[in-house]
């Protein structure tokens, strides 16, 4: 092993004269957090900052000898896949890998005797061949069974200058990943929760203080039809406005106030077309800084007279029906004619013959008749 210099960590002081010019190279690291594709070419300038011209952060399996390389720069795919399969167990950081501590800058030269490590296969058929007499192996974070490292390629030895410049960005780097692994598990989370309520029978509605809809899931969509006009986003952009119950806006009002019965209430309301809907409002908890966009209340809405036909999302998912289809069919179960469909959802009788037909090809049918068959049998075979 040289005789270099104390390893150097994150926590190492790094010369100030590096703060003004990385700057907005550290920024560019932390845009990578909203924009995955930035990663390769963000990480790229990384390591030709630090002085390599190749370089990937991974995460090695010491127990497995192996390693998964999530964001590679100036690397080429055979030498690569060579690498994985082949020269992974003659690393020079291979032997270390059950001593790292996070923050540790590494180059070849703190691990091994150079003179050993040029005599080896990793150096010989590997790292030479492509030009890269020393690595910077820099420790991001680690776990149990695995830890994540920064590799840099380097065309000379590495310097004192080189790992600096290594540890001033590897913090920045373990951070912007984390970040990224939060967001992707919490989009993870939130699109589980989606397909749990879009599954359910029971109409979900969040809203606002304001009644704006933050969240509907389809079983809501097929209570509700009519009740917003156009699609569904759940933006707050749309209101609430197709129920009509005398205590409704005033018990969503205290759950915005933090005042209502944490078991909510119940109210009897009429929706779209004058059909009667159970609604139960509960209020959500609230957060230390109430957010004016913020959902306060989830509405859970029945329909005690159709109990059968309130699982409308099969339908929806089995034939792939629109929002507006479906508010089409809903109306010719209630016995409407395509001309009052028209005037009672404020278009055209050409757009709803469009729609009419649409529902015959998605569900192989060939007229008005067979349409409902169709569909309400779909409907009570949940």
């Amino acid at each position: 092993m040289d005789d270099a210099e104390p390893n150097l960590t994150r926590t190492t002081p790094v010369n100030a004269r590096f703060n003004a010019p990385f700057d907005a190279l550290v920024g560019d690291i932390y845009e990578c957090v909203l924009n995955a594709t930035r990663w390769p070419a963000t990480l790229g300038r990384v390591c030709a900052t630090i002085g390599g011209d190749a370089g990937w952060v991974a995460v090695h399996v010491p127990n497995r000898v192996s390693s998964t390389y999530q964001i590679e720069t100036g690397t080429h795919p055979e030498w690569q896949r060579k690498l994985r399969e082949d020269y992974v167990g003659s690393s020079p950081f291979i032997g270390m890998t059950h001593y790292v501590r996070v923050g540790d800058i590494l180059t070849v030269g703190d691990v091994v005797d150079y003179d050993e490590f040029t005599a080896g296969r990793f150096f010989r058929e590997w790292a030479s061949p492509q030009g890269w007499p020393d690595l910077i192996f820099a420790v991001l974070a680690r776990e149990t069974d695995r830890f994540s490292f920064l590799g840099v390629c380097l065309p000379a030895r590495a310097t004192a200058e080189n790992k600096r410049i290594a540890a001033y960005f590897a913090p920045h780097l373990d951070r912007a990943l984390r970040i990224l692994d939060l967001l992707q598990q919490r989009d993870r989370e939130l699109s589980d929760a989606t397909s749990a309520l879009n599954a359910m029978s029971t109409g979900v509605v969040l809203v606002d203080a304001n009644m704006g809809v933050r969240g509907i899931n389809r079983a809501a969509e097929y209570l509700l039809s009519g009740g917003l006009d156009g699609e569904w986003p759940a933006d707050g952009s749309r209101k609430l406005t197709g129920l009509r119950a005398q205590g409704l806006t005033p018990a969503v009002t205290a759950c915005a106030a933090g005042s209502a019965d944490p078991g909510g209430i119940t109210l009897m309301v009429e929706g779209a077309g004058g059909r009667t809907l159970a609604v139960h409002i509960v209020p959500l908890p609230r957060p230390t800084h109430m957010l004016a966009d913020r959902a306060v209340a989830a509405l859970f809405v029945t329909d005690p007279d159709m109990p059968m036909l309130a699982p409308a999302n099969s339908v929806v998912e089995r034939y792939g029906l629109t929002p507006s289809e479906l508010r089409v069919a809903l109306a010719l179960f209630e016995g409407k004619t395509p001309a009052a469909i028209a005037a009672g959802q404020g278009v055209s009788l050409a757009t709803v013959r469009t729609h009419l037909r649409r529902l015959y090809e998605k569900t192989e049918t060939g007229g008005q008749a067979a349409l409902v068959a169709t569909l309400g049998a779909a409907m009570r075979s949940v």
